[in-house]
């Protein structure tokens, strides 16, 4: 295939389109085949491949030709019957002047020109027997040869029905039930059978006219055509009773493929967890492990030389840099809970007091090292309904990177108020704050990231991946608000 890669994909692209539409037309989905067709038919036209593009724009007119027959639009089918047959006439390609051939002999059947149909779909017979045996019909498999034979005796069978022809019509109807029992296809079989008994009360019929002697033999007729009506009602019966197992047996398929398609989402979703884990945590242990390293060893050099004030520095320091770790084990843990389904929500009724109280209490030592202050505001006697342990990691997290970021001497205040039907608690620092693509990246996707201000740390993320986890158990939200320079403020919202 050499030439341009655009008329190649040109060439895919209508070839696709044309066998799409041809799983469309055995469903009878009439619309989507003739969208196929058509998309085949205009990208074959606009990006011409070589002279020979006009056999397989032959082949998509007699597609679309097809298709129309099949929905019922004789006129349609004629119209592309009209372009695409002398197109297949001129380049003598047997298989496609075989399609059109057939294609020719049904419209001028449902045309009313029975003769002429006749004679059409004798062409087309021959045809395909050459088609069967030459070269060029490799192309063709064996299943798709017999249902165009099908196509040929069933038209066959009209045609000698129409003219009165019982003894053809029986000769083909014997064909088409051989060659149906071949693929599998009984219901032909039900039908020859109602053609017979259709024959058999014709019979009776005349014989009844010709004596009112034979009148037993008419009942008897009758009897036997009652009979096989029960036969009949019976193995519909038989049937219903298979398509209803049949139905429960895919009913049971289609739960199983859901549960394995929900199976490999939850895999999925678990490797993508994984991968998280993984990497925040070999981000966020690098910073604490290191200053906890490097200040050790000021330290013991600060004690050889005696000097008691540095030592004091570097311990306060080390003993940070220890609560820091202490926090990300806290982190691990409840990420583990999280992800291994051994955490439980557990609501109950929370007093604010308590809950500002402790969170504060565990981050005062942080704090007062870098002289921050922290006040706090909420309404007496306020509670809330909330998991205690979760809201606690929750601000213990988002505290701690308030006070990481804020500078020496600035200022946290934690407040609580009610807002609606919503509790809101905010936490707001004088930071360096965050511009709109940093905030995007560290609450919208949970990556962790490098947050300006903060030289010693890196922003811990798998705290604010807890943060997300723990809030969706209360189907709370998270909102920041926060310009560089300003300060941020973390609103956090609880329905009522």
């Amino acid at each position: 295939m050499k030439g341009d890669s655009s008329q190649f994909r040109a060439w895919i692209y209508s070839t696709t389109n044309n066998n799409l539409g041809m799983i469309e037309l055995n469903r009878k989905s009439f619309n989507s085949a003739r969208d196929y067709f058509k998309a085949s038919l205009k990208y074959k036209i606009e990006n011409p491949f070589s002279k020979y593009d006009s056999v397989p724009i032959a082949f998509t007119y007699y597609l679309l030709g097809k298709t129309e027959f099949e929905a019922g639009n004789y006129e349609k089918s004629r119209e592309y019957w009209n372009i695409g047959s002398p197109i297949a006439d001129k380049f003598d390609i047997m298989e496609f002047v075989f399609y059109f051939s057939l294609l020719n002999a049904r419209l001028l059947f449902t045309e009313g020109k029975i003769d002429q149909s006749y004679r059409e779909l004798f062409r087309a017979f021959h045809l395909l027997e050459r088609k069967n045996t030459n070269p060029l019909g490799v192309q063709e498999s064996q299943p798709q040869i017999d249902a165009d034979l099908l196509t040929i005796y069933d038209l066959f069978i009209n045609i000698h029905s129409f003219q009165g022809k019982s003894d053809s019509m029986l000769y083909y109807y014997k064909l088409h039930q051989d060659l149906s029992y071949k693929l599998d296809m009984k219901s032909a079989y039900s039908a020859y059978i109602q053609m017979l008994a259709e024959k058999d009360i014709e019979n009776m019929s005349t014989m009844l006219k010709k004596s009112n002697e034979q009148r037993k033999v008419y009942l008897a007729g009758l009897a036997i055509l009652l009979l096989f009506l029960l036969i009949v009602l019976e193995y519909t019966r038989r049937i219903r009773i298979i398509r209803k197992k049949l139905s429960e047996k895919q009913a049971e398929l289609l739960k199983t493929n859901e549960y394995l398609i929900n199976l490999g989402k939850e895999l999925q979703q678990s490797n993508t967890a994984k991968d998280k884990f993984f990497s925040v945590l070999a981000h966020d242990l690098k910073n604490p492990f290191n200053a906890l390293k490097g200040f050790n060893e000021l330290l013991a050099e600060s004690i050889y030389l005696k000097d008691l004030a540095s030592s004091k520095i570097y311990a306060d320091i080390i003993r940070y840099s220890t609560d820091n770790i202490y926090d990300l084990l806290i982190n691990l843990l409840e990420w583990s809970k999280i992800h291994s389904g051994r955490i439980t929500f557990s609501p109950e009724q929370v007093s604010i007091e308590s809950l500002f109280n402790e969170s504060v209490s565990k981050q005062a030592f942080q704090a007062s090292h870098k002289q921050i202050s922290l006040e706090v505001n909420f309404e007496a006697d306020a509670v809330m309904t909330c998991d205690r342990y979760m809201m606690l990691s929750i601000i213990r997290n988002i505290l701690s990177n308030a006070i990481r970021l804020t500078p020496d001497k600035g200022k946290i205040a934690i407040s609580y108020y009610k807002k609606g039907d919503k509790h809101q608690i905010s936490i707001t620092d004088t930071g360096p704050g965050m511009c709109p693509e940093l905030i995007e990246k560290v609450f919208g996707k949970g990556k962790s990231v490098d947050v300006p201000g903060d030289k010693k740390n890196s922003d811990r993320g798998l705290g604010i991946i807890i943060v997300k986890d723990f809030l969706n158990f209360h189907k709370g939200t998270i909102e920041v608000i926060s310009e560089l320079g300003m300060g941020c403020n973390v609103i956090i919202q609880i329905p009522a």
